[in-house]
């Protein structure tokens, strides 16, 4: 949290400093999609290398370990396509597509909203530690695949119900 915030800052700090547009301060800042995404890699690979070379995981973990990293890394590439040339020319063809600056933003912001969307619904998730419980305690074959490709590290955890139930 500690580089988003910095990134933030100072994104409004020269924002100030060399006045620029509100327009132009939103795509900027906007860069911390990218930033979230490149972190969430780095997280990963972080994930991968200090937890799995030590434990036997099934081939659903493994593979949605490999398949979150490379869907990240592909992201991440259109991410900085879309974000380089929103910065472009106002005017430029990019794939064979004619169109200005603001479209590739808005490319990149789509883009980047269906990369965050693990983050909504793990806030969601923390919102109501009931559901979470519910998750991590299934016995559902899909839920568990779920949790295997996209959570492959829940499977370690002891303690899966994250929440007090009245009924005890």
């Amino acid at each position: 949290w500690h580089i988003v915030t910095f990134y933030l800052l100072s994104v409004l700090a020269f924002s100030h400093d060399l006045v620029w547009g509100w327009v132009y301060t939103l795509q900027v800042a906007s860069g911390v999609f990218w930033l979230f995404n490149s972190l969430a890699i780095c997280w990963g690979l972080l994930e991968v290398w200090s937890s799995y070379p030590g434990i036997h995981l099934p081939a659903t973990s493994i593979f949605g370990s490999i398949f979150v990293l490379i869907a990240r890394f592909l992201i991440l590439v259109y991410q900085t396509l879309y974000l380089m040339w929103t910065f472009g020319p106002s005017k430029g063809s990019y794939l064979g597509i004619e169109a200005d600056s603001t479209f590739w933003w808005w490319q990149y912001v789509w883009l980047s909203l269906l990369c965050m969307t693990p983050y909504f619904l793990e806030a969601l998730t923390n919102l109501c530690p009931a559901i979470t419980t519910k998750l991590y305690t299934s016995r559902n074959d899909y839920i568990q695949t779920f949790l295997n490709i996209l959570f492959p590290i829940s499977r370690l955890y002891v303690g899966k119900e994250v929440h007090e139930s009245l009924k005890h």
